[in-house]
């Protein structure tokens, strides 16, 4: 079996769900228990799942290795924008520091700026990520964004007209995947931090490069009155992290001192000194990209790297279908085809649909919001319910406390029970055992209502409630609806 990289998988199931719209429930049941019995590990992650999932249709469909998909072309996409990136930052780092490293003779190159160019203006732009995403502040990385040379990059590629391009484009951008903000974000700082790498290696190329041909002379000024005793120091305080493993690259006091420059003057400070003594500061700056330029850098793209994956198994999850797909793979067969049989076969074992209810008038119910799934009274009302008390259960609850708040329901002898859920969620075992938990000690006849509620602003699918309907159906329940809300 091909390995595919976790964007190429988010891409070809989005792309599989689409696809699925025009196949019967009943087939897409079948197929997807099929799988679940031969192929998933039940205990793994939703992620995980999706992903062996998608790898048996491919294998079913008899994609080739010649053949490349939707998520291979994305994936392919993003490895031509990294290695442009490479390209870039190599080239940039190499003119920043041939420009930042000018030396004609007549003056001494000032370590401080090099230092400040080179190294700390790496470290402040590290430190303003660091901060704003522990801030949680996505409005100022997005503004951030306009000076960040990938989000550059990503916007110049995409006025090439280039389906590599338009697989990416949907997928950041997809309304189907409620994690696509993050995933971009993080998609953007994950691509930053291998420009950021090369930059470095660009800069450490070219020191290296100035040193071996050239001569350097470095040094130090400053109209202030400060003591070289206390820059000396603060050179040293740079270099603690190299001090017994390259002690060349620690300045002594001698070398700070002899080092500092007045461009009025003539000659260097002691005359006694030779200008290639000065030139000793390069491994002093070349120890300072390492550790404070390359080091932090390579850190941040493996972290960036890591949380990029989180976020591609986040959206892989949120996409609208998937916990369906889930659901069907964990769910039993609502047929009872043989293996072999026609697909036609299917329609005729399907097991029957939930009875609907028949409101006449608004009926008096105990609601519960299961993990942490919210409602309305105007909602309630207008499906025919009558709100009489709210409870919650599922989620953070344990469930101990669901048990209890089994007892506590069933004392009320209530003449109806209505179970909020999220329809984008498949119920799980945890939800179906409540309500088998609840049923055990209400009356057969009491109205056991399942509503489903949909994301804000959009409504319930309606593969969703068809999903809902075939799991709960399982239950044998003749009082048991389910109903959008």
């Amino acid at each position: 079996m091909q390995k595919h990289s976790l964007l190429a998988d988010l891409v070809d199931i989005r792309d599989q769900i689409a696809r699925d719209q025009e196949t019967s429930r009943e087939q897409l049941q079948h197929r997807d228990r099929k799988i679940g019995l031969e192929n998933d590990r039940p205990l793994s992650a939703g992620g995980t799942r999706l992903r062996r999932w998608i790898n048996v249709i491919r294998e079913q469909e008899g994609l080739s290795n010649s053949q490349v998909s939707s998520g291979i072309k994305a994936q392919q996409t993003i490895n031509i924008v990294i290695t442009l990136l490479w390209l870039l930052g190599a080239i940039c780092g190499w003119i920043l520091t041939q420009a930042v490293l000018f030396y004609d003779g007549n003056q001494p190159v000032n370590i401080i700026s090099a230092l400040l160019v080179l190294v700390c203006s790496q470290l402040f732009t590290l430190l303003l990520l660091l901060v704003f995403s522990l801030l949680g502040l996505p409005g100022v990385l997005r503004s951030l964004s306009v000076f960040n040379p990938a989000a550059l990059l990503l916007g110049l590629l995409k006025r090439i007209n280039s389906d590599r391009l338009e697989a990416i484009s949907k997928l950041i951008s997809s309304t189907a995947i409620t994690g696509t903000a993050a995933l971009r974000q993080r998609l953007i700082v994950y691509l930053a931090q291998h420009f950021t790498v090369a930059l470095n290696l660009g800069i450490i190329a070219a020191l290296l490069y100035l040193v071996a041909v050239s001569d350097l002379a470095f040094g130090w000024n400053t109209t202030l009155e400060v003591d070289t005793h206390s820059v000396a120091r603060w050179f040293e305080g740079i270099s603690w992290p190299w001090q017994s493993l390259v002690p060349a690259a620690v300045p002594d006091i001698q070398l700070v001192e002899t080092s500092r420059y007045y461009r009025l003057q003539g000659q260097l400070r002691n005359g006694d000194w030779q200008a290639e003594q000065l030139g000793s500061w390069w491994i002093y700056i070349l120890m300072c990209v390492l550790v404070y330029g390359l080091l932090p850098r390579l850190l941040a793209l493996i972290i960036s790297g890591v949380q990029y994956d989180r976020a591609v198994s986040g959206a892989m999850t949120s996409a609208s279908g998937a916990n369906q797909i889930l659901a069907r793979m964990s769910s039993p067969l609502v047929s009872t085809i043989a293996e072999g049989e026609d697909d036609s076969a299917i329609i005729k074992n399907v097991r029957p649909p939930l009875t609907r209810r028949q409101s006449g008038r608004d009926l008096p119910c105990l609601v519960i919001e299961w993990s942490e799934a919210r409602s309305s009274t105007d909602k309630l009302t207008a499906v025919g319910i009558e709100p009489l008390q709210y409870f919650s259960a599922g989620g953070h609850q344990t469930l101990a406390e669901d048990r209890n708040m089994v007892v506590h329901i069933a004392s009320h002898n209530p003449q109806g029970i209505a179970v909020v859920v999220k329809s984008w969620e498949p119920p799980l075992l945890e939800f179906l055992d409540f309500l088998r938990s609840l049923r055990g000690r209400l009356d057969k006849t009491c109205p056991l209502i399942v509503l489903l509620t949909a994301i804000s602003g959009e409504q319930v699918e309606a593969y969703q409630l068809e999903s809902w309907e075939a799991s709960l159906a399982d239950l044998s329940d003749p009082a048991l609806y389910v109903e959008p809300l």
